[in-house]
């Protein structure tokens, strides 16, 4: 789409294809940095990505196939916290991250519902944004997880993720703040 308004079937089978084979985030760049129709090709990609979604939501067997589970504490409580959070209804699921590594895991499991991962981190948000389904906001460093879960409530309530008396599944490591630790999950009403 550098110089035309519409993909070729060829683009419109690479971005399509990208979602099948379980991309977590796809990229332009001719068609937007000197593209005569960067607008357009970003809504027709956006067209693109959401019809290969829900055509993977109303036909899974059409989508990734599920990846191996890793023998790990981090892959344990991501899986948990996915099946969790579907069970129960939840609304979100709120990750408290300092290294990313399980809000990685709870990523390739694809969950339905919204991701919401908080660090304090720079680094870590930015390598985060782009993992399918997440969102990031900053978080203050605290060894408190009562005071992070209410500081991250209110980001939640903000960005309007959720509302009053949703369900949320958060998961952190204890001792709280250090990196490595992830072991809860707790489910918390707004």
């Amino acid at each position: 789409m550098i110089s035309s308004p519409t993909p070729t079937r060829a683009e419109a089978s690479d971005v399509a294809g990208a979602v099948f084979d379980g991309a977590d985030a796809v990229m332009l760049s001719a068609e937007t940095a000197v593209g005569s129709y960067p607008v357009e090709t970003v809504e027709m990609m956006s067209r693109i990505i959401m019809a290969a979604e829900a055509h993977i939501r109303d036909n899974p067997d059409s989508g990734p196939p599920k990846l191996p589970t890793e023998p790990s504490l981090y892959h344990a409580v991501a899986l948990a916290t996915v099946s969790l959070a579907e069970t129960v209804g939840a609304e979100v699921i709120v990750a408290f991250s300092t290294s990313g590594n399980t809000a990685v895991r709870i990523a390739r499991e694809r969950p339905r519902i919204p991701f919401f991962v908080l660090s304090p981190f720079d680094h870590v948000r930015r390598r985060l944004a782009i993992l399918w389904g997440t969102q990031t906001a900053a978080s203050t460093i605290t060894e408190d997880f009562e005071a992070a879960i209410e500081e991250g409530v209110g980001k939640i309530r903000a960005r309007g993720v959720a509302g009053s008396g949703a369900h949320l599944v958060i998961v952190a490591g204890m001792p709280f703040g250090i990196a490595g630790t992830t072991n809860s999950i707790r489910v918390s009403t707004l």
